[in-house]
């Protein structure tokens, strides 16, 4: 079996998007065990570690007969279609292969936009990649590949039956030296970018419990076009084992979990929770897709887990009633709460408020400087305040209406891709009136000041 090339791009901004998706961790293992071997390049890195790297350079010096080009947030759309067009043409006889989230919304969209483009895995691609190629090296037919679709004579073909991961089984997704330059991966995975802080994103769950109206992850968007309809849970003990051996071969500090492990239930986080205590030094970073239960607090008190922890929360707003219309259930006095816990026990927490919210007022704005001014009157030495632009996948607003025109989308497809080209729209720099500028100034102000 040929060797297969997987390809992270840049947003075409610079290397403001290095961080890859987790689970293509799980691919590489799959194929590793199958005896295939998968090499990635991630180009945003490549362009942060050396300003000169020239990806025409590498191709000519690196062939592959397969190239796995990853579509999987949507500001790496256009760069990636250079990329498929650059190896096209070094490379005519090349299979490329295009998967992700976005890649998996737009599939029609995308395919009908690059003629490069060989096949698309719609959704879940763990077992459909492995079977096509091997189909494809062996020179079989690969109509029956799942998830696949393709072109034929100008139509688009799409499979007749579907693959939907529901059990991790074996899965492991501790390794990441199939990437190049990995060492320096580890220093640069969000939040901690270019902090000296090593991270490791670590798969521990699939799909999602609610219906956040800004992510394209969403409950009924997973299910309405990826057939998810359930969260998928990976074993504590499969894990734990990942945590263990990252720990021991790569030395990172930081463990980042993909998913609230908070929200997989009390018997799933308690059980975890108490193997991990047993585990030396490594911190764990859990993004809380609300805000943490007296229940798991108890079991951070009982193991005396809270300089091991760091808490992610995105209140999005000081108000209530628009932090509720983005998916967040909770009070400001319950959050306080929480970050009275996290000073007690010295749980480092980063706090997330967005800018860029489209319902937003004069008075809400005043409600999070509000919010802010009395957090930061708290004086929780752990607690990172961070006030930044959200950046809204293009499925989730089916239609959203931003202040003075700037644009309204629309329910088709084709607008929707547009969007996702669209630099100015992807951090939805809205022209507000100068009032409420004035008030965002004086937010950001106030968490420099922090």
């Amino acid at each position: 079996m040929r060797d297969i090339c997987f390809i992270h791009s840049s947003s075409g901004k610079g290397a403001d998007h290095w961080v890859i998706p987790a689970g293509i961790c799980g691919i590489a293992d799959i194929l590793k065990k199958s005896n295939i071997k998968m090499v990635g390049i991630n180009l945003a890195l490549e362009k942060l570690l050396n300003h000169d790297f020239s990806f025409y350079d590498w191709l000519t010096k690196n062939r592959f007969e397969y190239f796995l080009i990853e579509i999987h947030w949507f500001v790496h759309l256009e760069q990636a279609f250079k990329n498929i067009d650059l190896i096209k043409k070094i490379y005519p006889s090349s299979k490329i292969i295009v998967g992700g989230l976005t890649a998996s919304l737009f599939c029609k969209e995308i395919i009908n936009s690059n003629n490069n483009i060989d096949f698309i895995i719609k959704g879940d691609s763990e077992e459909p990649l492995l079977d096509l190629l091997k189909k494809l090296d062996k020179g079989k037919d690969i109509y029956d590949v799942k998830n696949l679709i393709y072109k034929k004579d100008d139509k688009i073909i799409i499979y007749n039956s579907e693959y939907i991961l529901e059990n991790f089984k074996n899965i492991s997704y501790g390794d990441i030296t199939f990437m190049k330059n990995y060492k320096y991966l580890l220093y640069y995975p969000f939040p901690n970018a270019s902090c000296k802080r090593s991270s490791y994103w670590l798969v521990n769950g699939r799909g999602c419990i609610y219906n956040c109206k800004t992510c394209d992850g969403a409950k009924e968007i997973c299910n309405k076009y990826l057939g998810r309809s359930r969260l998928v849970k990976r074993s504590s003990e499969d894990v734990l084992e990942d945590i263990r051996n990252i720990s021991k071969r790569f030395e990172v500090e930081n463990i980042n979990l993909t998913h609230d492990i908070c929200s997989f239930g009390k018997d799933y986080y308690t059980k975890f929770l108490t193997e991990f205590s047993k585990i030396n030094k490594v911190k764990l970073y859990n993004e809380f897709w609300q805000i943490p239960s007296t229940s798991f607090n108890n079991i951070i008190e009982e193991f005396d887990l809270g300089s091991r922890m760091h808490y992610a929360i995105t209140a999005h707003s000081g108000n209530e009633k628009i932090r509720k219309e983005y998916g967040k259930k909770y009070t400001n006095n319950e959050l306080i709460k929480v970050l009275e816990f996290c000073r007690k026990h010295n749980i480092e927490v980063t706090l997330f408020f967005s800018r860029n919210i489209i319902e937003e007022t004069k008075e809400t704005m005043l409600d999070t400087l509000k919010l802010i001014r009395k957090l930061k009157m708290m004086k929780i030495k752990t607690l990172k305040l961070v006030y930044d632009y959200i950046i809204i996948d293009p499925m989730s607003c089916i239609k959203e209406r931003l202040s003075n025109g700037l644009m309204e989308f629309t329910k088709t497809d084709n607008d929707k891709l547009k969007f996702c080209y669209n630099d100015e729209i992807r951090k939805m720099v809205v022209n507000r009136n100068n009032r409420l500028n004035i008030i965002e100034n004086k937010i950001v102000s106030e968490i420099l000041e922090a």
